[in-house]
């Protein structure tokens, strides 16, 4: 019997599949719809056009790209990077910090916002304790705005950022 050579290729077939089906195929998908207007069969490029045309298009992407973007990747790497460098060392119960620092990894983002959004609402622990010690009158509106967003997306990206620099 005849010993087949370079079968390493053939381990790489399932995850090459499962890859083409969830990530290209979606993809391909989205660019053929994309390139078909409301209501048309045929191949346009007027969805582009709308979008690299309307003013009001152009100032979401930079609120989105640039002011959201910048603020929230900022402020995530101090944060990290403080946190990393206070847990560099080891001391007793560290083990237990960085487990609660990367705890946001283990589950989705829908449960993070979750999370966030019942810490950080009207009704939550956070508000009740300001009032309780007398530093506000009412509920802050953190939840449903730009604070909101921007805590939001730190909780969920100092995890990973933290990861990166501890291990370097």
């Amino acid at each position: 019997m005849k010993r087949i050579k370079n079968v390493w290729p053939l381990y790489l077939l399932p995850v090459g599949l499962f890859f083409a089906f969830f990530f290209f195929y979606p993809v391909v998908e989205s660019v053929i719809v994309s390139l078909h207007p409301e209501g048309s069969k045929d191949y346009s490029f007027a969805n582009y056009k709308e979008f690299f045309t309307n003013p009001q298009m152009f100032r979401v992407l930079k609120f989105t790209a640039i002011d959201l973007g910048i603020m929230v990747t900022l402020l995530s790497l101090v944060i990290a990077i403080i946190l990393a460098y206070k847990l560099r060392k080891t001391f007793r119960g560290v083990t237990i910090f960085r487990t609660i620092i990367t705890f946001p990894l283990a589950y989705s983002g829908l449960i993070a916002s979750s999370i966030v959004y019942l810490a950080f609402s009207g009704s939550s622990l956070f508000n009740i304790l300001l009032m309780k010690v007398g530093a506000i009158n009412h509920p802050l509106p953190i939840m449903g705005n730009y604070t909101g967003v921007v805590i939001a997306s730190i909780y969920q990206q100092v995890p990973i950022l933290f990861l990166f620099i501890i291990s370097a």
